[in-house]
């Protein structure tokens, strides 16, 4: 029989790969308990290894036995979630010199970016809407590369907009004393 698994989602929770994903072993990192780490070390490794990683915390053992397998798009809003699995590949003489350093970790980097934006504010009824244009100051988190959600930081009201345009893009917030906040009202 054919699966495709690549055709939606799966209610409203995660798409159809995820679900194959969490069948296949993989699932996001708040998922793995320390024990069930430390059952796949014990099942995997001597017993001098998984003696040793008892007294690892879980961020550590994160670190040296999991390793980045895929990302999904879960929930109704298709967020980019990462999947790990075990990586049984690890050097046990690696894993018994951690406490003598740190276990490197993923960096990732995240910038803050302010604008002066336009947007459009649906207003009135569903069968007769009425676009406003606004202005405002927006603000989001850029994280490794992929912005974040779109805040707008002075809008009183918070109705629903489709289409944000940069105005100007603005180095730092902008105190409430300086002409940007003019241009606004």
């Amino acid at each position: 029989m054919y699966n495709n698994y690549n055709s939606g989602y799966s209610g409203y929770s995660m798409s159809k790969r995820a679900v194959k994903a969490y069948s296949d072993g993989e699932k996001p990192i708040s998922k793995f308990s320390k024990s069930e780490i430390l059952d796949n070390v014990s099942d995997n490794y001597p017993k001098k290894v998984y003696d040793h990683a008892k007294t690892l915390s879980k961020e550590q053992l994160v670190n040296l036995f999991l390793k980045r397998s895929s990302w999904h798009h879960t929930s109704s809003r298709m967020n980019k979630t990462i999947f790990y699995s075990f990586n049984d590949g690890v050097d046990s003489d690696y894993v018994l010199g951690v406490n003598k350093r740190k276990v490197n970790r993923e960096k990732t980097t995240k910038k803050r970016h302010w604008a002066l934006v336009k947007w459009t504010q649906w207003l009135g009824t569903r069968s007769r809407p009425k676009p406003k244009e606004r202005v405002s100051i927006a603000t989001w988190e850029e994280k490794d590369g992929v912005p974040g959600m779109v805040d707008l930081v002075d809008a009183s009201e918070k109705k629903q907009y489709k289409s944000i345009v940069v105005l100007k893009k603005l180095k730092r917030k902008p105190s409430k004393k300086e002409n940007v906040w003019k241009s606004i009202k």
